[in-house]
């Protein structure tokens, strides 16, 4: 397998997030889908 230029691996590497936005849009997300989760929980249970 050959590795991709020097050129097309910085421009791949550009496009990542950095770590402390990655890391807060997953916390995010899920604690969205938790919400999400426990209210419709308290909706059908009451």
């Amino acid at each position: 397998m050959v590795a991709p230029p020097h050129s097309e691996r910085a421009r791949h590497d550009e496009e990542r997030w950095p770590a402390p936005v990655a890391t807060l849009f997953i916390v995010s997300t899920s604690l969205a889908l938790w919400g999400g989760i426990f209210f419709v929980a308290q909706l059908f249970f009451g």
